[in-house]
């Protein structure tokens, strides 16, 4: 069926749009991170699926992505609730 061969696909782009409308709420490190937390954990391999490396590369990216883009291209991300 559609959904069967889509499923992944349809997934990922209703995260996508969860994540976009989130960020403003509660902010760019912690919507991010939330985000590719759950995109790591549905595109994984179901066998292969290792919480440590996941969370821990979660976190990299997103604050890494937070520190880069603020600090030296002067991007302002939302804040949100938790670091106003």
């Amino acid at each position: 069926s559609f959904y069967e061969e889509y499923k992944f696909v349809i997934i990922t782009v209703l995260l996508f749009f969860f994540y976009v409308i989130t960020m403003r709420y509660i902010g760019f490190i912690i919507s991010t991170s939330v985000y590719l937390l759950a995109s790591q954990w549905l595109l994984s391999d179901r066998k292969k699926k290792n919480i440590p490396v996941i969370i821990i590369m979660t976190l990299f990216i997103s604050v890494g992505a937070f520190y880069f883009f603020t600090n030296y291209l002067s991007v302002t991300f939302p804040a949100g609730i938790f670091f106003e």
